[in-house]
């Protein structure tokens, strides 16, 4: 199937929070923000990483990484609230609900993408500033952008998100 990739054109974002706000009515009933838009703007939620160091440090293997399409999820049965996916992710993506007492993070509407639509971050942007892709529908361009680590902490994660620069 393939890896998906979060593709986020910040010359292209209005600052709207409409991904935010898809986002939190997906996930209505979890009291932490598992996509944020930051002010560079950034829209960021978890990266999907093909090396998630969060998997790597549940103590209960409540995290796993779907081997087919790349999509990294958090079972809330089975995690323990240990927070230790949250101080761990580079990329801050688990969030700790102090209400639930687990982690939760974005598992890419994996509902949606099962009968062939787009996670509700990516249908509600509406200048197509958030997208996402399969791995082999990358372009050239989004292949060096990748190339180009524009991610911190690249080397460590391997983050399956690209930031295409407003610059």
């Amino acid at each position: 199937m393939g890896q998906y990739y979060f593709i986020f054109n910040q010359a292209l974002c209005i600052k709207c929070n409409s991904c935010v706000i898809g986002c939190k009515s997906k996930n209505k009933s979890i009291d932490v923000k598992l996509r944020k838009l930051l002010p560079e703007p950034l829209s960021i939620s978890c990266n999907h990483c093909k090396n998630p160091t969060c998997k790597e440090v549940c103590p209960v293997g409540a995290i796993n990484k779907n081997q087919d399409n790349g999509i990294v999820t958090i079972d809330p049965e089975s995690c323990i609230g240990c927070k230790r996916c949250s101080q761990i992710c580079l990329y801050q993506a688990p969030s700790f609900s102090k209400v639930k007492e687990k982690a939760y993070k974005c598992d890419l509407c994996q509902n949606k993408l099962k009968v062939g639509k787009s996670p509700l971050c990516v249908e509600r942007c509406m200048t197509g500033a958030l997208k996402i892709k399969k791995e082999y529908e990358l372009t050239e361009g989004e292949i060096g952008i990748l190339r180009s680590k524009q991610l911190p902490y690249v080397k460590i994660t391997n983050p399956a998100y690209i930031l295409k620069s407003a610059k």
